[in-house]
């Protein structure tokens, strides 16, 4: 499972040239509380894949929170 999470932000990173945490920081920004708005801002306004748009992924690899603070319920990838 970390094997994973060291991909997907390095992945993250490489391809976009922003950090997981760069990300999170640019949807607070936002202030967008759903899900689907998380996802669809980040695929319309930035060109994201719809797996680097899912902020319950990125949470998991920014240690566990979504982008909104709150814990991740979800189960890891």
């Amino acid at each position: 499972m970390e094997d994973a999470v060291a991909t997907f932000e390095r992945n993250i990173e490489t391809q976009t040239g922003r950090s997981v945490s760069g990300w999170v920081a640019l949807v607070r920004a936002e202030n967008l509380e759903k899900h689907g708005q998380m996802v669809a801002w980040m695929k319309s306004a930035h060109g994201l894949s719809h797996g680097y748009a899912k902020p319950d992924r990125q949470a998991r690899a920014g240690g566990g929170r979504s982008a909104l603070g709150q814990r991740s319920r979800r189960r890891p990838f």
